[in-house]
């Protein structure tokens, strides 16, 4: 790129000092070029070893059920699915825009399968490469590798972090925070070379960055940071430069916002709680409270009366960025400076996002880092004794926070571990006793499920999941009047939840309140109008009322929807079928038979309409194979045995006749008409007598055909 940093004048003698007194510490104290990696090695070494263990947690119901599990467009590696993860909009009750996250999942769960083990080693394994990239990023900035290496290995063990890393879900951040140090280092080169491949790398990661979590919007301007702690002046030209950076990342955010699934509220009154959680942050930073894995509303309304407090820690910030600004204490303004900047989104997210907890660990991972580099710059600007005693601190605090790291990794083991967790700081938590109930739902442990999602709701009465998941458990325990009143009350806290129309209609269809279930239907496609399975339903309960008509259009809308769905393709053949329209219904079968090959009921209806065309040697090898699948089903004897009848294989269709007899205990008439019949064409007349007798008893001779009935009625009368 023409116009390169390097144009412009450059920095200070003191600072070219600075620099080349920090490339030549490691020659200074006789450590040899190869010696050098240590510091990486450790760096690499210290998180996986702390983190290892994630490898044998579970998925969590806490998103990972909702975007990993049950989510169709990352389960393979196929184009529709790439398609489908970029195009904004796919995912439900997404108000991030995250393509680069869920291609990480796809191509993951493409080579190691749906393994929630290899999920948690990926994301270790990123979270000891950003410890690297940080301890490089910091050693340019800085010159100093000491420093740089503390505050490396302080972000790498500090129990703020686990959430990031334990939780599958945390790999957004984990991926943003990659790209985003990749994109300063590279823009740190790109200040030496003024290269434009190197410019055109640096794009490419802020927007890669941006594309894994939209929170790296920072980014930009964190890089005119760079720039001024490497200049010590912003200067309009090179600064330029970051526009193209500000328009990669200013999309994924629009994105974001233009599609966002979920509804938004704008909480101004939320900007209240800012000091509050910036003090609890801090709090948790120094080690002095335990981190959490749900900070409620409830808890920062809480503590919003000890106002000073709370303004304490803003004034702090403020105090340090003026005293840095005076001593000129360059990075210790530029951590500050981070720290501010990369905190922003989560702060917004506050206000924007209609949730009921307040903040989370995972929202500090990257603005830590500031952090970080503030408490490590006194290793390098001390005097030796100072910095000695400094360095001891560092080293005890750093065990401290490697116990509580410890002690914080198994709470993400699983969603049992996690939630009771939560309930044990905030007993009165509805989100922890719902997610911990839909937990036990899950494993089959409905009595603690009931108990913790009655609390639920008894606590907050909008937790509609929670009413949901008590209607199902009392629909699957039989007690569909409790279902019923469980899913009226999920309605009514939100009226558009499609899954309780849908199971509220399964109830009702199966109280036979035919109007009330198609009512239900009605409703679930009104809240989700491309909903196959609501469309399948409520044909099926229309079929159930002999609403034909109506059910076939109900089933034509699910196929549209959905063409792959077979139930809904063999009903709308089975309405035909009864509808009289045998050209289609014979076409849908046939459609269905290599999709269903062991369909009962397909290959029966199909051999059905054969035997009405009059092609019986067509319908012969549908019934023989249905007969294996069914062999006790004497309707299946039956019809084979009018079929062979057809073919004129008289002794098979005895066979089968007889067979059928055999099965049912009531007078089968046209069991007994086909043996009549296939008896006399074999020439037993007598057997063919002896059922013509059982027809006649029943009133059923009409059955047999007249000239079989005349003659074997003539041979009885002249019977001696």
């Amino acid at each position: 790129m023409n116009g390169s940093p390097d144009s412009q004048p450059s920095r200070t003698s003191a600072g070219r000092h600075e620099e080349m007194q920090g490339q030549a510490s490691y020659r200074r104290i006789g450590v040899p070029a190869l010696a050098r990696l240590l510091p990486v090695a450790v760096l690499a070494a210290v998180p996986i070893l702390l983190y290892m263990r994630v490898c044998h947690f579970a998925f969590l119901n806490w998103d990972d059920q909702i975007y990993i599990i049950d989510n169709p467009w990352i389960q393979s590696l196929t184009v529709p699915n790439l398609r489908a993860i970029l195009t904004p909009g796919t995912f439900e009750l997404e108000l991030l825009y995250i393509p680069v996250t869920y291609l990480s999942f796809m191509l993951e769960i493409a080579a190691f399968g749906l393994d929630a083990g290899s999920l948690h080693l990926t994301n270790v394994y990123l979270h000891a490469f950003n410890t690297i990239l940080i301890f490089l990023m910091l050693q340019r900035l800085t010159r100093q590798p000491f420093p740089a290496f503390a505050a490396a290995l302080l972000f790498a063990v500090h129990p703020l972090q686990v959430e990031t890393v334990a939780w599958v879900m945390g790999r957004k951040d984990l991926l943003a925070t990659c790209f985003s140090l990749m994109s300063i280092l590279i823009w740190l080169r790109w200040m030496k070379t003024g290269s434009a491949r190197t410019f055109a790398a640096v794009v490419l990661c802020v927007a890669a960055a941006a594309l894994a979590k939209p929170t790296a919007v920072v980014v930009p301007v964190i890089l005119v940071f760079v720039f001024w702690l490497e200049r010590r002046r912003l200067e309009l030209r090179p600064c330029l430069y970051v526009l193209p950076s500000v328009l990669v990342v200013a999309a994924p955010v629009l994105v974001a916002e233009s599609v966002a699934t979920m509804p938004v509220d704008i909480a101004t009154f939320r900007l209240f709680y800012v000091p509050g959680i910036v003090c609890g942050w801090l709090s948790r930073f120094l080690l002095l409270d335990p981190p959490q894995a749900y900070y409620s509303l409830s808890q920062a309304n809480a503590a919003a009366n000890i106002v000073l407090l709370y303004f304490a820690p803003l004034a702090l910030l403020a105090l340090t960025a003026v005293v840095a600004t005076r001593r000129r204490w360059w990075r210790l303004g530029f951590g500050l400076a981070f720290v501010v900047v990369a905190a922003l989104p989560a702060l917004s997210i506050l206000c924007l996002m209609n949730r009921e907890y307040v903040t989370a660990d995972r929202y500090g991972y990257f603005s830590l880092i500031g952090m970080f580099m503030i408490l490590s710059l006194p290793l390098g600007r001390c005097g030796s004794a100072v910095r000695a005693v400094y360095a001891g601190i560092l080293v005890a605090w750093a065990a401290v926070a490697v116990l509580a790291t410890h002690a914080q990794i198994d709470v993400w083991r699983n969603s049992e571990s996690l939630w009771s967790h939560v309930l044990q700081l905030d007993p009165m938590n509805p989100t922890a006793h719902a997610m911990l109930g839909n937990h036990f739902y899950q494993h089959a442990d409905t009595n603690r499920a009931t108990y913790h999602l009655r609390r639920a709701v008894r606590v907050f009465p909008g937790q509609y999941r929670a009413y949901y998941n008590l209607g199902r458990i009392a629909s699957e325990s039989g007690v569909d009047k409790d279902a019923v009143r469980y899913y009226k009350r999920a309605l009514a806290a939100n009226p558009d939840f499609s899954e309780a129309w849908q199971n509220l209609g399964a109830v009702y269809s199966r109280l036979g309140a035919v109007d009330d279930a198609v009512e239900a239907y009605e409703a679930a496609i009104a809240t989700a109008p491309n909903s196959a399975a609501s469309w399948y339903n409520l044909g099926l309960v229309k079929k159930s009322a002999n609403r034909l008509d109506e059910a076939r259009e109900a089933f034509e809308r699910a196929i549209a929807i959905d063409p792959t769905d077979v139930r809904a393709r063999f009903k709308l053949a089975v309405v035909c079928h009864q509808t009289g329209r045998r050209a289609a219904a014979r076409a849908a079968y046939e459609r269905l038979v290599y999709d269903l090959p062991d369909h009962v009921e397909l290959h029966f209806n199909l051999a059905t309409i054969y035997l009405a065309d009059g092609q019986p040697h067509r319908a012969v090898p549908l019934l023989n194979h249905v007969r294996n699948l069914q062999p006790a089903d004497a309707d299946i004897h039956r019809e084979l045995g009018f079929a062979l009848l057809g073919t004129g294989d008289f002794l098979a269709a005895i066979d089968a006749l007889t067979t059928a007899l055999n099965l049912t205990d009531s007078v089968d008439s046209a069991a007994h008409a086909g043996l009549c019949v296939a008896y006399y064409h074999q020439g037993n007349v007598a057997a063919a007598g002896r059922h013509y007798d059982r027809l006649r008893e029943a009133g059923a001779t009409s059955t047999v055909p007249n000239d079989i009935a005349a003659e074997l009625a003539t041979r009885r009368v002249l019977r001696p």
